[in-house]
């Protein structure tokens, strides 16, 4: 009875694996585990996966959802029944606003277990509710044909729904019955007839109609604004520029973008707060996120006539409260059809003399000051993370430092969480020549130090944290600012000592006040040969 159940189970979990790799999974993040020990060791003994060994299961969902955002392939997660599903959540609420296909494989007691106060067993199924994209409880017993089918579908299934038009989290929950441990070296072959399903999405044209009619809208229009937002697929830069000078559209571009364009606005997060601006008569914009709140508050308060968004799922989302078309198409595939026609431009674009004037005001913060320094000491054609609050905010300031250098940049900007941005980031230098960099705020690395914990640490990453005492951001903003529970609350000082962190986890460490920070120190701190902290202490 026994051999008979490890059979079934060990050859149906061979052809789930096998399945997932002929979809394209390759990297799987195994958090350690008794319930999950037959996809675990099916994973590893396949022999076709690249398979990370993390402990902590909330850095190792981060650190999976860093390979498939570095890959752009679905990465799969393991984890053993109990809170350890749990733990994965941050992670999946990340993956899933930020579009990012992962693959949850979640081992569960079987379900006369649960709600008996029996060991390690909560209700995980549909735990993550409406944070993936789909749930799907297989099967306690692989030992019916249709059953084993029908998992098998389900597992297609999965892969094609994470890795589909919108992009995000998956999740399987693998009841597992005892025993599930098999003899030392033990996995069948996948059968041979095995079924994977396709599904091909080609690239639709857009109607000559409706082109027309957005040629008819801008022609009208006099104030054309063209923003872009946080893109894991980054457009043409080409397609784009070429819009812009046939429309004289007002280029609204959102750091986390990726783009550079001639004569985009790269202050407007300081001056729509401060100066009259005239609202635009249409404005079309593509991405996920913006960073910018001035932005998003200014458009909310000064609607436009038109607003077309475009999307390649065309779902509908609307930090802006003014989009009334959405278009669902592939960027470039947009542009690439807009631009076969000829326009009438609208006017010169006054917004460019008011941009150049803000980046010519003298900065005297501490912090932004020092952060410059760091951002203009990148060398050219690295990678630059960030965390969440004060980091990713400063390239609201000075994302005009990083034109023309070739640099990449990345933000968990899906729920804007300080939990996961050491893990994603080291997660992402993987297999990367490139030199990475991780900008952080002091708690943010405290709260991720985690992610040092693990056998992956790779060489190519430099670690800065910007200690400010605590939450600094909140000393900036109105509001908490002006409140007597400021520092005790907002700003919440804890004891960290980076040092110790460094060399716990064997990296070298230095640590610099903001006022000795300067080129030199930064470039031969970057050219260590290892991967490295350096603490930047602020007043």
């Amino acid at each position: 009875m026994s051999s008979q159940h490890i059979s079934s189970l060990y050859q149906a979990l061979a052809n789930t694996v096998e399945i997932m790799h002929r979809h394209g999974v390759f990297n799987i993040v195994l958090c350690p585990g008794s319930r999950s020990a037959p996809l675990a060791i099916s994973f590893i003994r396949s022999q076709k996966f690249e398979c990370y060994h993390l402990v902590d299961e909330r850095s190792a969902a981060y650190f999976a959802l860093g390979l498939a955002k570095a890959s752009g392939r679905p990465a799969a997660l393991v984890c053993t029944s109990g809170t350890a599903a749990y733990n994965f959540a941050p992670a999946i609420a990340e993956a899933y606003f930020q579009e990012i296909p992962l693959i949850v494989c979640s081992a569960d007691r079987p379900a006369e277990l649960i709600g008996q106060n029996d060991n390690q067993a909560i209700f995980q199924q549909n735990i993550y509710g409406k944070h993936v994209l789909s749930f799907c409880q297989m099967p306690e017993n692989y030992s019916v044909e249709r059953e084993r089918k029908w998992a098998f579908q389900k597992v297609n299934d999965a892969c094609l729904t994470a890795y589909g038009e919108k992009q995000g989290p998956v999740h399987l929950n693998f009841p597992f019955r005892e025993p599930f441990y098999p003899d030392k070296d033990y996995l069948p072959q996948p059968e041979a007839d095995l079924k994977i399903i396709g599904r091909e999405t080609g690239v639709q044209s857009l109607n000559d109609l409706f082109l027309n009619d957005v040629k008819a809208v801008i022609n009208q229009s006099s104030n054309v604004w063209l923003l872009a937002g946080m893109c894991l697929d980054t457009p043409s830069e080409a397609l784009l520029h070429e819009f812009a000078e046939k429309t004289n559209a007002r280029l609204f571009i959102d750091p986390l973008s990726n783009l550079h364009l001639p004569n985009q606005l790269y202050h407007f997060d300081d001056w729509l707060k401060n100066e009259a601006v005239q609202k635009p008569d249409l404005v079309i914009s593509f991405g996920n996120h913006f960073l910018s709140k001035w932005l998003k508050l200014f458009l909310r308060e000064n609607a436009p006539a038109n607003h077309l968004h475009i999307s390649e799922h065309g779902q509908l989302a609307d930090p802006f409260g003014s989009i009334n078309f959405v278009v669902k198409s592939h960027v470039d595939d947009f542009f690439n059809q807009l631009n076969q026609f000829s326009f009438e431009p609208g006017p010169a674009n006054e917004l460019l003399l008011m941009d150049s004037e803000y980046a010519g005001k003298p900065e005297t913060d501490k912090e932004l000051l020092a952060a410059e320094r760091v951002l203009k000491a990148l060398p050219n054609g690295s990678v630059l993370h960030l965390g969440n609050s004060s980091p990713v905010r400063y390239l609201l300031k000075w994302n005009h430092l990083l034109k023309n250098k070739a640099i990449e940049v990345y933000a968990n900007r899906g729920t804007s969480g300080i939990d996961g941005s050491v893990s994603t980031a080291l997660a992402m230098a993987q297999d990367d020549d490139r030199p990475h960099f991780l900008l952080i705020g002091d708690l943010s690395m405290y709260y991720d130090r985690n992610g040092l914990w693990h056998n992956y640490l790779p060489q190519n990453i430099k670690i800065m944290v910007m200690n400010n005492g605590g939450g600094g951001i909140f000393t900036r903003i109105k509001g908490p600012k002006e409140q007597p529970e400021l520092e005790s609350y907002f700003v919440n000082k804890q004891w960290c000592d980076f040092e110790q962190l460094a060399r716990a986890h064997q990296l070298h460490f230095e640590k610099r006040t903001h006022t000795e920070l300067n080129e030199t120190i930064l470039h031969n701190f970057f050219a260590i040969e290892k991967i490295g902290m350096m603490e930047i202490v602020l007043d």
